[in-house]
């Protein structure tokens, strides 16, 4: 094939992962898997050394295993990456179509990718490593869960095994601990548990098929948690709460590390807020998930429009898709992200979340730029929120109740003091 050739070539391996949909365009699946086979074969013949190598150079090695849908978790890596010193290597696995696992190399003067067509030829890669950590950052994705339990607990070179709870996965199948009504399920006596997993739509029928019952995936988890997991860090006291509820017995080795929020470059001084007659409620990030708040956005645009209400609306700075009057600017830079509520006149961010967040970036960065914040009380949101001098925490997950309190919240702190300030750039 001519674009093995040319990746060949040129050794740029990577190219692979930036044209699978294509490939399936073009070939049919029997072909791209012989292409997936020819870039193993070669990828062999060009890695013979690395490992003694990185065993000689290397003061720290540590396995991630991770998903490979973006997001929170995708961000935390990144900016564990930068916190690498220049000795230290990671090594990341994660799932990726037809079955494929993607294996990447970072350290400070190398980073490489490679396939692995089965979770056995990774451990044999992995098999001449010296001691390692590993890290599990996420594990949505893995067609097998077992499968990789299994694999990590047939690590004979690993040391310490920390995992991130980025969500809820390891307490439900659906992540987001939503029920058939898609509201908060706050973790229910057991047998409505059972209930709910057989008919609760936010649950993937492969689930269902693969496990009979809600218990017998916690047990599969607890197990992992309990003899093969080292520490488990949690990112907020609502996390810590939600896990201890469906594993008390793990208490002991779950321990809270906040995200770090990075200062953002961009930002030169605040300016004081012009008084307008329109008040902008911003959303950041993605809101097309209905545990984001989709729903939530819609029916609040929907009541501003069918009351003909002349001094509210809404922005969602990042994606949104709906049939109503909200502006929505696409995806952003996050650096970009002063100049944005700037330029759209945000008055106050709204984080529309109705599922449990296990942090939320956007609540912090919003509050790291000197933003009204508001958000329902679930999840790790209000923990800052109700700490924060321009926070309000809603007192209902109701778009009529959120449009209602978010407006005088609004009209009262320009009422009670000088106008809030905002980033310029």
């Amino acid at each position: 094939m001519k674009l093995f050739k040319k990746i060949r070539k040129e050794n740029k391996i990577n190219y692979l992962f930036l044209s699978i949909p294509l490939f399936e365009k073009v070939f049919s699946k029997d072909k791209v898997e012989v292409f997936f086979r020819g870039i193993r074969v070669y990828q062999k013949k060009i890695n013979i050394d690395f490992r003694p190598k990185l065993n000689i150079n290397a003061k720290e090695i540590t396995l991630w295993v991770d998903h490979f849908a973006g997001g929170g978790a995708e961000f935390y890596f990144k900016n564990k990456l930068n916190e690498l010193d220049e000795k230290d290597f990671v090594l990341r696995l994660q799932p990726i179509e037809l079955g494929f696992y993607k294996f990447s190399i970072y350290g400070k003067n190398i980073q490489t990718q490679m396939t692995f067509k089965t979770l056995e030829e990774v451990k044999t890669f992995l098999s001449e490593l010296e001691k390692f950590d590993v890290v599990v950052n996420n594990l949505c994705g893995y067609p097998d869960i077992g499968a990789v339990f299994d694999f990590i607990r047939g690590l004979k070179n690993k040391n310490k095994i920390t995992m991130m709870l980025h969500d809820y996965y390891s307490v439900c199948p659906g992540i987001f601990l939503l029920n058939e009504k898609t509201e908060f399920c706050n973790i229910p006596a057991a047998e409505k548990c059972r209930e709910c997993f057989s008919k609760n739509p936010n649950i993937a029928p492969i689930f269902k098929k693969q496990f009979a019952d809600i218990h017998s995936w916690r047990n599969m988890w607890s197990d992992f948690y309990t003899n093969c997991t080292n520490e488990i860090i949690v990112f907020s006291e609502s996390s810590r709460n939600i896990l201890k509820k469906a594993y008390p017995h793990l208490e002991s080795k779950m321990k809270i590390e906040p995200h770090k929020i990075l200062e953002f470059k961009k930002i030169k001084k605040t300016l004081q807020k012009e008084k307008k007659e329109v008040i902008n409620i911003a959303v950041l990030g993605n809101a097309n998930a209905i545990y984001k708040g989709k729903k939530i956005i819609t029916r609040m645009a929907s009541l501003i429009k069918e009351k003909g209400i002349k001094d509210v609306k809404i922005t969602v700075i990042g994606e949104y898709e709906g049939k109503n009057d909200v502006t929505a600017t696409g995806k952003y830079d996050r650096e970009d992200l002063p100049e944005l509520l700037t330029a759209h006149g945000a008055d106050i961010v709204f984080v529309p979340s109705v599922c449990p967040e296990t942090y939320s970036y956007t609540t912090s960065e919003a509050m790291t730029l000197g933003m009204p914040v508001a958000c329902f009380d679930v999840g790790a949101s209000p923990e800052r929120v109700k700490k924060y001098e321009k926070g309000l925490v809603i007192s209902k997950i109701d778009a009529q109740t959120a449009l209602d309190e978010i407006t005088d919240f609004v009209k009262q702190s320009c009422l009670k003091s000088p106008p809030s300030r905002r980033p310029e750039t």
